[in-house]
């Protein structure tokens, strides 16, 4: 069995709050960019080195258990990690994620979006090259898995 190995990070941004931002990382285990914040005060984050690389799917259990009442992760239905980073934006501010990863080169992954502080977000996936293929020709091929 193939592990997924992958690794995503962000752009750099302002927030409103160093706090409620300090306190965003630790709910989804990220890591901020170093140096954090930039010259010109703007931070950014990564994934932990040391898990899949991808982006979490639920907060914590350090998080989730320190919620009144606690919260089970498995069955988690609050904000997912780019809402909880949209209330974080200050005013103008867009910040961008990219993931990238392979199991065992078998496929590729490429995802990225992007979110604006009012919660606005765009998306896309490098798997959306496969309808973009199609309008050049009848004879695509997708990638065997």
């Amino acid at each position: 069995m193939a592990n997924y190995s992958g690794q995503a990070r962000t752009n750099y941004f302002r927030v409103t709050e160093a706090a409620a931002y300090a306190a965003f990382l630790a709910k989804w285990d990220l890591v901020p960019l170093r140096p954090a914040p930039d010259e010109a005060g703007r931070v950014g984050f990564t994934t932990d080195p040391y898990g899949d690389g991808g982006w979490p799917s639920e907060p914590t259990l350090d998080w989730c258990e320190a919620q009144e009442p606690a919260v089970d992760p498995d069955t988690y239905s609050g904000p997912w990690l780019i809402q909880d980073l949209a209330a974080c934006l200050a005013p103008d501010e867009v910040a961008i994620g990219m993931e990238i990863g392979f199991e065992k080169l078998r496929y590729l992954v490429g995802d990225a979006w992007a979110v604006n502080a009012a919660g606005e977000k765009r998306s896309l996936s490098l798997d959306a090259i496969m309808d973009l293929a199609g309008e050049l020709g009848a004879n695509v091929t997708e990638p065997t898995y």
